[in-house]
Order: structure tokens, then C-alpha cells, then sequence
């Protein structure tokens, strides 16, 4: 049985908590944004042709990077994994790459 000074202090923390969370997500946010204007101008171009096409493939970002090495430009996509901007969908031939948070990118 619950006395109402339990409820009122239960109800107190969860609010606490809430707020707590929506402070962090707003971090986060910010910081991601932060993040994404310290990376390269190749690596941003890199999301935001990913972010343009909702999916790209390794052969799609090959030809419009058709510059950079192919060798580089898996490294470039490996970085980007690594720091979590985006995801590897698939194996092998078939692989295309998505932004893991659509609300973080500029």
C-alpha cells in the first residue's frame, strides 16, 4: 500500500527524470551537430549525399566521388561507422549505406 507522500515523491522523481532526459537528448544534438562540422569536407559531403538519397550504395558513392581513391573512400565510410553518422545495410555486393540519426545532420 502506497501512503500518498510515496506517490507524491514517485511522481516527482519520474518528472525529474523526464526532464533529465530531455536535457541529454538536447545535448546530444548539439554536440552531434558540433561533431558533424569537425569532420572533413569530404566526409560532410559524404553524409549528405547519403542523407540526399536515403540510401546509397558503394558503387553510387564511387561515381559521384569519383576522385577520391576507392581505397579511401572505404576508409572514409569505415570512419563514419565507427563514429556512428551511419550504417552498413547488407553484405558483400550488396551493401548500401543509411544515416543512423536523420535528426542529427545538417
Amino acid at each position: 500500500m502506497n501512503s500518498p507522500l510515496t506517490t507524491a515523491r514517485t511522481k516527482r522523481i519520474e518528472k525529474l527524470l523526464g526532464e533529465l532526459e530531455r536535457f541529454r537528448n538536447e545535448y546530444r544534438s548539439g554536440q552531434r551537430k558540433q561533431q558533424i562540422s569537425a569532420l572533413s569536407p569530404r566526409r560532410q559531403e559524404l553524409i549528405h549525399t547519403i542523407r540526399d538519397h536515403k540510401e546509397a550504395s558503394f558503387d553510387f558513392l564511387a561515381r559521384n566521388f569519383c576522385v577520391v581513391p576507392v581505397s579511401t573512400l572505404h576508409y572514409d565510410l569505415l570512419q563514419l561507422m565507427k563514429k556512428g553518422y551511419i550504417q552498413k545495410m547488407g553484405s558483400t555486393r550488396g551493401v548500401s549505406y543509411t544515416l543512423r540519426d536523420q535528426q542529427y545532420v545538417l
